[in-house]
């Protein structure tokens, strides 16, 4: 039987274990890390061909953390479902938001299964206690989950890898296979019968080769024809959705619908054939409720209160951020916003990557000013800065540094099925910006993961 450790302490004793074998066995321990980063640098967890950061030390989450974490993701889940219903049936909801034209039309058309938003990754940041609160929902194009389950892998491969888990009982979320899942359960609500044809789909130009070659292979081993598809090839044909001469039953779009939106008129055949159900397409646009960072200004309304429960609310104002939009006309929250630039950040609505995200204890006055007067009307938004949680980690041999975390949930036809887990020295925590990924496991115990 494992030792089950209580989980307040159960990190704790993770890092201690690692720093002890890496002060008796140091080069035991540095022909494991190295072994580690030599099966990154083969491997596909991979951007623009460069290996994406990371270090030797993976997150660990209790089983008890897993339900927690499972009940609070699956909760709210449900709130931005309701959230996309709500979009295409109330007019008051739908003003709210005021989505262009093209992508209104696109929302109405129906993806033929029930769940609106099918796949999605919550970035949030978890204290190790209590506290869980969520920044941003990708629910559009969401990515990552090859490169953490390869990281997984090469951990759980070496050596050390391998003496821990036994130890501490620890388990991979396989991501992978949960996917094709989703995707294959969205394709037998919309009536196929027949064994489909895949097509991962986006502009390549823009999109992450590695991460889709990968995701190809795992669902070929799984006995589906797979391609990987540039959106602008695809071509509406009898009735069908075709890749030069290959039909395509079913579309894993990763092609973000901003992108898309942006360069329309390149995509026409494509969104023909979505309007004539030729094919099946995972994630539909209704996915936009969610994505859209606009999601924020109005679940933390006052016009939230007559869609949601008393409890429903509750659950928001304890999990999400107070978010605005940045209006000329709100002169009241301008003024705030100036008067305590430092618990603020603001970015636009729907971007990714951090791409225009600024933060006002990282600005002058006057520079936030200036941000803030040059980024209001065009749907930028203001949210309040959530308090980052920060943990150790052994980043180098012997070496242990307190880093900020994100713990970011996902969820796939709204079951919680694993995380994507960034550290970084700074606040805003992404890869794009010097921050790294790590492995994250869930440690087994007896009670089990629901």
């Amino acid at each position: 039987m494992p030792i089950i450790y209580r989980d307040e302490y159960l990190r704790k004793n993770f890092l201690n274990h690692i720093l002890a074998i890496s002060n008796e066995k140091p080069d035991f321990y540095s022909e494991n890390k190295d072994l580690y980063f030599s099966c990154l640098e083969k491997s596909s967890a991979k951007i623009n061909d460069a290996v994406i950061k990371s270090f030797f030390h993976p997150y660990i989450l209790s089983t008890s953390e897993f339900n927690w974490i499972k009940e609070k993701t699956e909760t709210l889940w449900s709130i931005l479902e309701k959230t996309a219903r709500l979009l295409l049936t109330d007019k008051e909801v739908r003003a709210f938001f005021d989505f262009p034209a093209e992508l209104d039309e696109l929302l109405q058309i129906d993806p033929k299964y029930p769940i609106n938003i099918p796949i999605t990754r919550f970035d949030a940041f978890y204290d190790g206690s209590s506290s869980l609160h969520f920044c941003e929902f990708n629910t559009d194009g969401t990515s990552g989950m090859n490169e953490t389950n390869t990281m997984e892998e090469c951990f759980l491969n070496t050596e050390m890898g391998g003496h821990l888990l036994k130890k501490y009982s620890l388990m991979q979320c396989e991501l992978r296979k949960a996917l094709l899942n989703s995707l294959l359960e969205a394709y037998s609500s919309f009536d196929g019968s027949n064994k489909p044809t895949i097509a991962i789909v986006d502009f390549m130009d823009r999109a992450t080769i590695a991460e889709f070659e990968a995701l190809r292979d795992a669902f070929m081993k799984e006995g589906y024809d797979t391609i990987i598809c540039d959106i602008r090839s695809l071509c509406f044909r009898r009735n069908k959705l075709w890749c030069g001469e290959k039909r395509i039953d079913l579309v894993y779009r990763r092609a973000v619908t901003s992108d898309i939106l942006e360069r329309y008129d390149e995509v026409q055949e494509f969104i023909e054939a979505y309007k004539n159900n030729a094919f099946c397409m995972v994630g539909s646009f209704r996915s936009e409720a969610a994505h859209s960072k606009l999601v924020f200004t109005f679940l933390t309304s006052e016009t939230a209160k007559k869609f949601f429960s008393h409890e429903e609310m509750e659950f928001l104002k304890t999990h999400l951020p107070k978010t605005r939009r940045l209006l000329s006309n709100d002169r009241t929250f301008h003024t705030e916003l100036l008067s305590k630039r430092e618990v603020y950040l603001v970015k636009p609505h729907n971007s990714y990557g951090s791409q225009g995200l600024y933060m006002g204890k990282d600005c002058s006055l006057e520079e936030w000013q200036a941000i803030i007067e040059s980024n209001v009307d065009i749907n930028y938004i203001a949210q309040e800065l959530i308090q980052v949680p920060e943990e150790e980690f052994v980043t180098s041999q012997g070496a242990v540094e307190k880093l900020k975390i994100n713990l970011s949930p996902y969820l796939f036809n709204g079951k919680l099925k694993g995380f994507y887990t960034r550290v970084s020295t700074i606040d805003i925590i992404t890869t794009s910006r010097g921050g790294a990924l790590i492995p994250t496991l869930v440690q087994q115990e007896t009670r089990g993961i629901k």
